[in-house]
């Protein structure tokens, strides 16, 4: 804003204090025959500015040096501006010798009060001893700028002919000094400082001035003096703030400190850190009250947990009083850090404020002598070498204990071994074995393939009875499930395009197993929803996609992520009937039978690898070849274009786009339409999807009426503002003119407003999404300099903090295992984290519903798990999560999304996130009501 500068502004002492309006004067310099004049004017093309920062402002003219020193941490925003003055400010004038006298003029009702001027009156008049004196502003209640400062100054003729020196002696913790003055007039034509030596405290005591030595944590300077089982704190170095005790969501809060001669001094708010060794060499680890302090890797998280490891171990180096305090573990925000602005301490690369450490003293007890000992009397153990670990031969003092000799005997080596061979037979894998006698060690093992089969003249094995000509279950399927409620849902050769790979499913829009059929022909059924099995000579199946070219085989990674892999990569799966006719699909990995199977959760259309429960068993409906069955419909052989008794298609066109829209489900999607002429090989075209450093290649999912559906799926919230570049490819090449280079949720989302002018929820939810979107930014810290939803930020929803609602039921008498708590973890979607306290969970199952849930260990007798996506339309639905023991419920929870919103609806890092991410559900519910 410009504000008017026709007010003069009268002194730098005495100012028209106001913060609506900025003052002008001019540092004029009025004289008499024994007076000068001259004019200082803090202009900002800097013409005589001889220094300017955010701490400092130095102007000189006439020899009059004017220095303002306004303080750390002063944003000074535009450096053209004049001076600013602040409370607490000190003013700095160095004037030649000449000059005793400097007079300021003040507009009448405005007085500063300051050391060493007189206040009285409209003016402040300043005497000078001919070197510089400082004035400390006390009385502003706000900043002041001014342009020009109007002064007149007096000079003497003086020649200071004849002078004094006199000598002051320093103090310990005051400078002393030595002055040469003019007996004439006074005029201090030379000083110099005595510097303060400081105390030199002995037992406590200063044996100069008799201070006794202040009570506190001392600055540590040397690394070398901590050790084990020292107490430190962690103090910002340029700040009165230490490390505080409240643990934060992801970061430690601040307390104050006194400083003083090297020490600090603090209250109970302050945490106390008892230093222990680290995970590794030369690093320590940090005791504190809720844990050992860690560095997450997440952001620039700064955490506590229960047990020491490369995360939670530091190294410390020290230079000149400042510490760098680094994280040993292969994380890029490493560094414990003072942030000022946020008022925390936490992780960080590079950047925000340096810290100190202070130690509580230590006395080291002094040892008394001991005459040294003649190690008349020894004794000499011998610990045998083993195959793999030396032995010794030690020599101690049996009077003392001191090792004299310590040699050692080497490793003997596997000496005596033995191999053991299992012959392999048609259905049993073999083995050869070698092991070492002496120890027991396996030194090494080999499998053997299977033998060969032996057939009759039928093609039955004679050992074991296999069938060559008994193909079993192989041929060509569509795989369906469907869940306690709900439709049937095929399997589908798209993994999705979530880090976590997965075999998207697509609705049959059934629930009625009638209408599911025993088989089709091909000429109806989708490719892409086709499987074949393929039966091996051990009696497993290997399982392929029919509508994929290569690399088609089912795969495992981990976990439950599926993937396709190359045909002697392919998975030896196990393919059972049951009772009623259905199907399971499973194999044997490394950390349990894994099923192929349906998520039994609502939204979550994906089948993948679950270890137990899901949907595992499976409807197989057959896809049979029309010239293997002619007497089905559509068993004649289909027309075909160019063929003698077929037609050239009416038309072929060149795809296009139709158009685009923003998913909310279980998290935010892009979806792109494409025309496809029915005639062109639809699957040759693929979508490549770029955002940021990700490229996803998309395959047509779905053909819907608005045309071919291609998806981009798991975008981050902060993430809605940022370019999506979309290349049509066919075959793998890029189609000409079918990129579009500027696209953007956010740009999806403002389209809407202007192509749906009357839609009031819609637009809501518009606002409210992009709302969502620019807190996550705020919380990530992730180009916060361009939130997404500028401009549109006073039309987003606003609410009252909902009901915390969630349930906890009373533990069953004589359980083990409790609930401890529960939170929500923000990502690409939103999932909800359960934590149980259990020492151990083998005879324990956590459901979440009908859904079991894999159980991970957390530390330090708690365990924990993930329910999957939460989408934006259930943030309110209340889960059931159900403890069982031994197969009987000892303890249930009911929870949601809205819930862990309301606990931390004022929370200071949390607030403003949850807040938003509530807003942009409750829309999200109105809008798919409407």
């Amino acid at each position: 804003m410009k504000r008017n500068n026709a007010k003069k502004l009268s002194t730098l002492i005495c100012l028209v204090l106001t913060l609506v309006i900025a003052m002008t004067a001019m540092f004029v310099v009025t004289a008499s025959a024994a007076e000068a004049t001259a004019t200082l004017t803090f202009d900002s093309n800097k013409s005589n500015r001889t220094s300017f920062s955010t701490s400092k402002q130095v102007w000189e003219q006439n020899g009059i040096v004017f220095t303002n020193n306004k303080g750390s941490g002063i944003n000074v925003a535009d450096y053209g501006a004049p001076v600013r003055l602040y409370k607490g400010s000190s003013i700095s004038i160095e004037a030649p010798g000449n000059i005793t006298e400097i007079v300021f003029k003040c507009a009448s009702g405005y007085v500063l009060s300051t050391t060493g001027a007189s206040t009285s009156g409209t003016t402040v008049t300043v005497k000078l001893d001919g070197t510089s004196d400082t004035y400390t502003i006390s009385s502003l209640s706000a900043q002041v700028r001014l342009n020009s400062l109007e002064v007149t100054y007096t000079e003497t003729n003086c020649a200071h002919s004849k002078t004094t020196t006199i000598t002051n002696d320093a103090t310990c913790t005051e400078n002393g000094s030595i002055v040469t003055k003019c007996d004439a007039c006074g005029f201090k034509t030379a000083e110099e400082v005595i510097p303060a030596p400081g105390h030199n405290y002995i037992n406590g005591v200063c044996d100069v001035c008799g201070a006794e030595k202040p009570a506190g944590y001392e600055l540590v300077s040397d690394v070398s003096t901590l050790k084990a089982g020292y107490k430190i704190v962690i103090v910002a170095t340029g700040a009165n703030k230490a490390l505080g005790t409240t643990q934060n969501t992801n970061n430690r809060s601040t307390a104050d400190v006194t400083k003083g001669n090297g020490v600090v001094t603090f209250g109970d708010d302050v945490e106390v850190i008892t230093l222990e060794k680290g995970a590794s060499e030369g690093t320590f680890a940090f005791k504190a009250t809720a844990g050992y302090l860690y560095a997450s890797g997440t952001g620039n998280h700064l955490r506590s947990q229960d047990n020491v490891d490369a995360n939670a171990s530091w190294t410390i180096t020290i230079a000149n009083g400042v510490a760098t305090i680094e994280s040993s573990a292969d994380v890029s925000q490493n560094l414990i850090r003072h942030n000022s602005n946020n008022n925390i301490f936490s992780c960080y690369a590079s950047g925000q404020n340096d810290v100190s450490i202070y130690k509580l003293p230590v006395v080291e007890p002094e040892q008394p002598d001991v005459p040294d000992c003649q190690h008349t009397n020894k004794t000499t153990t011998t610990n045998p070498a083993k195959c793999e670990s030396d032995g010794s031969t030690v020599v101690t003092c049996a009077d003392c204990g001191e090792e004299l000799s310590h040699d050692i005997i080497p490793a003997t080596g596997h000496l005596n071994v033995t191999t053991t061979t299992v012959e392999s037979t048609c259905s049993k894998n073999g083995s050869i074995t070698v092991t070492c006698d002496d120890c027991g060690a396996t030194l090494g093992s080999e499998s053997l393939d299977k033998a060969a089969h032996t057939y009759n003249s039928e093609d039955v094995c004679t050992v074991c009875g296999f069938d060559k000509n008994d193909q079993g279950f192989s041929g060509k399927y569509y795989f369906f499930a469907i869940r306690s409620s709900g439709n049937y849902y095929a399997m589908t050769n798209s993994l999705g395009t979530a880090s976590t790979k997965r075999y998207q499913a697509r609705d049959a829009e059934t629930s009625d197993p009638a209408s599911i059929p025993d088989s089709i022909t091909s000429d109806e059924a989708d490719i892409s929803a086709i499987f074949v099995l393929e039966k091996q000579e051990d009696e497993t199946y290997l399982i392929y996609a029919a509508g994929l070219e290569e690399n088609n085989y089912l795969g495992w990674t981990s976990e439950n992520s599926g993937t396709f892999v190359a045909k002697e990569n392919a998975l030896q799966l196990t393919v059972e009937q049951t009772k009623d006719g259905l199907f399971n699909i499973h194999f044997t990995a490394s950390d349990a039978e894994r099923y192929l199977a349906l998520n039994g959760t609502a939204g979550n259309n994906y089948f993948a690898w679950y270890k137990s429960g899901q949907k595992q068993d499976l409807t197989f409906t057959s896809i049979v070849d029309p010239e293997e069955n002619p007497d089905q419909p559509g068993g004649s052989e289909p027309d075909m274009p160019g063929d003698d008794n077929g037609a050239e298609p009416d038309c072929y066109h060149e795809p296009r786009f139709v158009g685009a829209n923003v998913n909310i489900g279980d998290s935010l999607t892009l979806k792109v339409f494409l025309d496809i002429c029915e005639h062109d090989d639809i699957s040759k075209y693929n979508i490549v999807f770029t955002m940021n450093e990700r490229t996803v290649t998309a395959a047509a999912i779905d053909e819907a009426p608005a045309g071919h559906l291609f998806v981009l799926d798991g975008i981050t919230p902060q993430c809605m503002g940022d370019n999506i570049r979309i290349q049509v490819t066919k075959g793998g090449a890029v189609i000409n003119g079918m990129t579009v280079s500027n696209y953007s949720i956010k740009t999806n989302l403002v389209a809407l407003l202007e192509d749906y002018p009357d839609d009031e929820k819609l637009h809501q939810l518009v606002y409210d999404t992009l709302a969502y979107g620019a807190a996550a930014q705020k919380y990530c810290g992730y180009k916060t300099n361009a939130l997404v939803n500028a401009g549109y930020e006073a039309l987003a929803s606003t609410y009252e903090q909902p009901a915390d609602t969630h349930t906890l039921s009373a533990r069953a008498d004589g359980a083990t295992a409790s609930f401890k708590s529960a939170a929500v973890e923000f990502g690409d979607y939103n999932t909800i984290l359960i934590k149980i306290n259990a020492t151990d969970v083998t005879n324990f199952k956590l459901m979440f519903g009908e859904v079991e849930l894999e159980l991970g260990y957390a530390g330090d007798d708690v365990y924990y798990a993930f329910t999957d996506a939460i989408s934006a339309l259930n943030l309110k639905s209340s889960y059931t999560f159900t403890l069982y023991e031994n197969g009987t419920a000892v303890q249930t929870l009911t929870y949601s999304v809205n819930d862990y919103a309301s606990r931390k609806w004022n929370d200071a890092e949390m607030g403003a996130l949850v807040k938003a991410l509530y807003g942009y559900g409750v829309s999200a519910e109105t809008y798919t009501a409407k």
